[in-house]
């Protein structure tokens, strides 16, 4: 089952605090319940488990801020290298090669495994944003938002008019670096 919106599973604002999450949880909880579900006990087991996950997440302070912020900052899958097709050098094309295959570790939620081609495609090609992007975003999932903090930095320095990369620069720094 894909991960839906767990604000939209608890019936929950995005600024509820822990107690309105409790709250929706337990009423969720008692609306989706296999045992007030009879006859359709496969589906109320189904919505009970996603009911649970996303009170997991959204009670645990941690948890939903990482959360938050994956919501709000989605990966890059579309990472062409700006120019044109025929006049791009064989280390943009390797770069984008690097980057797909990133991409597809992405979606099979495996950022561990996407890290090493997206710093490969940065090595080929320094100046590629949405590589700068990706690495840093899996870098603050992965738990190391010093490290992501670096790529973003060296890639706005690079590239100061990009927006994506400032606003996931400001998000990082608001969101895991202030004190």
């Amino acid at each position: 089952m894909a991960e839906r919106n767990y604000y939209e599973v608890l019936g929950a604002a995005k600024s509820s605090n822990l107690d309105e999450i409790h709250t929706s949880y337990l009423e969720k909880l008692h609306q989706v319940h296999p045992d007030r579900n009879a006859g359709d006990d496969d589906a109320a087991h189904e919505r009970t488990i996603e009911v649970v996950a996303a009170y997991r997440v959204l009670s645990d302070p941690e948890a939903r801020k990482h959360y938050d912020f994956r919501s709000n900052n989605p990966f890059r899958i579309d990472g062409e290298i700006p120019g044109i097709r025929l006049l791009k050098s064989k280390r943009s094309g390797e770069a984008e090669a690097r980057f797909i295959e990133a991409g597809r570790f992405i979606k099979a939620g495996d950022l561990v495994r996407a890290v090493d081609p997206l710093k490969a495609a940065l090595k080929l090609e320094p100046t590629y944003p949405a590589a700068s992007y990706n690495l840093a975003l899996a870098g603050v999932l992965l738990g190391n938002a010093t490290f992501a903090l670096s790529v973003l930095t060296d890639a706005v320095d690079r590239d100061p008019k990009d927006a994506s990369l400032q606003r996931l620069r400001k998000a990082l720094v608001t969101t895991f670096l202030t004190v």
